[in-house]
């Protein structure tokens, strides 16, 4: 066989081997998966209102993660809430409250900073006068690096 011919039939059999192998053809194993490659967001909702018996007690959400992250939280009163504050809690202890009276929300960059801002805590308290009134609200994050298996956002 002459060089150029073993060439081409070279090319030829690489060439099949790649088609084959991107069109499923030829079976290609894919690394052991947690779930979690893909996940970017989590998020967690809290109530003081006793009335979803299923989020009785959730009256904050803790969220921690070792990537960057951004965290979304809206809240908002109702039924004559009085003296609503959210109290957003940092790894480190440092927290901020922000009083609430109607609708709030925020948007934050946190995680960098491992120990003091890869666990953020939003937590409720207020003078509710009546089952009728309370705070409820939505925490989420964001993670363009991805969530690890075992972070989010969980109820507290």
């Amino acid at each position: 066989m002459t060089t150029i011919f073993k060439k081409s039939i070279l090319t030829l059999l690489i060439a099949t081997m790649l088609v084959a192998g991107m069109s499923g053809f030829i079976p290609v194993q894919k690394a052991a998966s947690d779930g979690n490659e893909d996940k970017k967001t989590d998020f967690a909702l809290f109530t003081t209102d006793p009335t979803p018996p299923s989020l009785v007690g959730d009256t904050g959400v803790k969220c921690t993660t070792d990537k960057p992250f951004t965290i979304h939280i809206s809240a908002a009163t109702f039924g004559g809430a009085t003296d609503a504050k959210l109290i957003v809690t940092f790894a480190d202890g440092d927290s901020v409250t922000y009083p609430i009276n109607g609708a709030f929300s925020l948007s934050q960059a946190a995680g960098s900073t491992p120990g003091v801002d890869d666990t953020i805590t939003a937590t409720v308290s207020g003078t509710f006068t009546s089952p009728a009134s309370g705070i409820v609200g939505w925490v989420s994050i964001l993670s363009e690096d991805g969530i690890p298996s075992g972070s989010g956002c969980t109820t507290i």
